[in-house]
């Protein structure tokens, strides 16, 4: 939860799926936080600051605008709250405060599910077909910290499949398209 006169990181995961750069811009409450560049087929990581002005009753806006190219997806994002302490030595460290999850939508190939957990949990990873059979599941402890986990789409055939993650009392159901 957001709380007011605290100062946030925001991190967002992009991916771009095509064979041309992307340019978005980021506006956080109404306010603009800049542009962001996503190269070709990769995976690009955007930190922006939330100061206090930005924090409002727990509700945090985020929009993204495109600016030139198709689209990106967002894959998923972190905040942060910035953690300040006293004395002449102490540095400001940085507090993750929510998990965050990325799967690729349309997947040629391989496939990797990358997420962060803030604390130790079981992590349950499972992967469906159209008609509701299962293909894949992986159920294991993690310690928190960021993974990346290879997902087995290569050895499946094209088609729509759904991936269902479970963490702890969060559940995320997200679409992957397997294309040859």
């Amino acid at each position: 939860m957001l709380s007011s006169g605290r100062e946030y990181t925001l991190r967002l995961y992009f991916y771009n799926p095509w064979d041309r750069k992307l340019k978005l811009r980021l506006e956080v409450d109404g306010s603009s936080r800049g542009n962001a560049v996503v190269k070709p087929g990769s995976l690009e990581v955007v930190e922006r600051n939330i100061s206090r002005r930005f924090v409002d009753d727990s509700l945090l806006v985020l929009r993204v605008k495109r600016r030139e190219g198709a689209y990106a997806v967002l894959s998923g994002f972190e905040i942060y709250e910035k953690v300040i302490g006293g004395g002449i030595q102490t540095q400001g460290e940085e507090r993750r405060i929510k998990y965050f999850l990325e799967v690729p939508s349309i997947v040629s190939g391989k496939g990797y599910l990358r997420f962060g957990i803030p604390e130790a949990g079981e992590v349950k990873i499972r992967i469906y077909d159209v008609l509701g059979r299962r293909r894949y599941m992986l159920s294991s402890r993690f310690n928190p910290g960021i993974y990346r986990i290879p997902l087995p789409l290569s050895r499946m055939p094209q088609g729509i499949y759904f991936l269902l993650f479970e963490y702890k009392e969060h559940k995320e159901k997200r679409k992957i398209m397997v294309i040859r």
